[in-house]
């Protein structure tokens, strides 16, 4: 996101740098090159901006863990282009006034080897525009290409931020009439037990029964409130959906 805010700058930093090359006034430099690249800027802005634009049409808890990020990435983005073509073309104008770029000036020591690479960098994507420029069509037949298979991959996408899982498991809750005595909450138990290994057959893998409660600290992670309350759990074999 901090490569994102900066990036308007450098562009127009760029740019200036360029025209003070030609030999114009630093005033001049920062005014045209800032004029120059104000479109271009303003749409890779609008790029990021719009990619984040989506999201405030989420809903659920999706829409309020993200809404807020894609606003403050478009605020975020909108002032950073706003200083880029005001307050860094000014600056720029001012700190670079009676200074020019020393063109013959080489690099040296350990810079060397990196403004070497970045010169190949430059060579080698000139060679690369050129050809693609060269071959036009070809260049937009295969982005088409791509943009076609890019559209069947898009069944193989998901769509929810927490999908829904089945881990087949179920638990059923028992509340019997108040008061009812832990034996016979027992029994019940038994009985639902026995209905439900009756209805699973060999899908059941394994099934538990907790009744009652403790009046200590276990009774902090039970759902039973006394002797009539009671939950099965029930574990289906790896495959089984509940």
């Amino acid at each position: 996101m901090l490569g994102l805010l900066v990036d308007n700058s450098i562009v127009v930093l760029e740019n200036i740098d360029s025209h003070l090359r030609m030999g114009k006034a630093s005033w001049q430099a920062a005014k045209d090159a800032a004029l120059e690249v104000a479109t271009p800027v303003l749409g890779s802005t609008l790029v990021i901006i719009v990619v984040f634009f989506p999201v405030l049409f989420l809903t659920g808890m999706a829409k309020f863990l993200f809404s807020p990020l894609a606003v403050t990435v478009a605020g975020a983005m909108a002032g950073s282009y706003i200083f880029s073509l005001t307050l860094v073309p000014l600056a720029a104008a001012f700190l670079f006034k009676n200074r020019k770029p020393q063109t013959n000036e080489k690099a040296r020591g350990p810079l060397a080897f990196f403004q070497h690479f970045i010169d190949w960098m430059k060579r080698g994507y000139q060679r690369s525009l050129e050809g693609a420029l060269k071959f036009k069509w070809l260049v937009l037949l295969a982005t088409l290409i791509l943009f076609v298979f890019s559209l069947f991959t898009m069944k193989n996408l998901g769509y929810e931020l927490v999908p829904q899982s089945d881990v087949g498991q179920m638990e059923i809750q028992v509340r019997l009439e108040s008061g009812t005595p832990l034996k016979t909450t027992e029994v019940t138990i038994k009985e639902m037990e026995q209905i439900v290994r009756d209805e699973l057959g060999g899908d059941l893998q394994q099934i538990i029964s907790n009744l009652g409660i403790f009046y200590d600290l276990p009774a902090a992670y039970t759902p039973n409130s006394g002797t009539q309350d009671a939950f099965i759990g029930i574990q289906l074999k790896e495959g089984q959906a509940t």
